[in-house]
């Protein structure tokens, strides 16, 4: 706890009012000012059990949009390095928590090792954001720019997103349980047009069948 109050004491809450709200470049700010400094911090490597330990006793920090969006980041952070000794599997729980945390999954790498994320609960918002060949699963609702920016990822949703999910994506296939959440990935996942080559849209049916409702590659729209 004593590192994560030191990222937070790192952690720039003005990004969101010196840039246009909503946009790609809010977030950028966010990655180039901030996780830079994260990353030099000796993190410790941690079990998937004891992330998801650590992520229930986060509450204390929580009630303000910067400490919300740290503790993401900083979780992220703790997979990351976990990944690092071939953790790949991590499970977290958001049911107990009471505001929704943002930038769980921001620019997670599993080049090396291919890295697992599911979540039973809520997330908020950039959930998965900027991730490269990573499998996110969320049981709840996501936030705006659910799986954005993202490359080579697979996400999967049970609950509903908002705006900007799956923006600026290439390569990522988007799945869900939910056809109301359907009707919004294909209108908002982005096709060979807007830079979408080899992305995905796909309905998993009551019975576990999967149904691909958009498929951006060469020949098809």
């Amino acid at each position: 706890l004593e590192m994560f109050e030191h990222f937070i004491d790192l952690y720039n809450p003005t990004y969101i009012k010196m840039v246009a709200p909503g946009t790609i470049h809010d977030v950028m700010y966010l990655k180039k000012s901030t996780l830079k400094k994260f990353r030099n911090l000796p993190l410790p490597v941690l079990s998937p059990g004891e992330i998801n330990s650590f992520l229930q006793i986060t509450t204390k920090y929580e009630g303000k949009v910067h400490d919300n969006d740290a503790i993401g980041a900083f979780v992220t952070e703790l997979i990351q390095k976990s990944s690092t000794a071939k953790y790949y599997q991590f499970h977290l729980d958001t049911n107990n928590l009471l505001h929704p945390i943002h930038s769980l999954g921001v620019d997670l790498d599993g080049s090396r090792v291919r890295i697992y994320i599911e979540v039973k609960g809520s997330v908020g918002e950039r959930f998965g954001y900027g991730s490269r060949n990573t499998f996110f699963t969320c049981h709840g609702n996501a936030g705006e720019r659910f799986g954005a920016a993202s490359e080579s990822s697979i996400f999967t949703i049970d609950g509903a997103v908002r705006s900007f999910c799956g923006w600026w994506t290439k390569g990522c296939t988007f799945k869900t349980t939910n056809p109301f959440t359907l009707q919004k990935l294909e209108k908002s996942i982005p096709g060979i047009g807007d830079g979408g080559l080899g992305n995905k849209v796909v309905f998993i049916h009551p019975n576990g069948r999967e149904e691909t409702t958009r498929h951006y590659v060469p020949g098809n729209r």
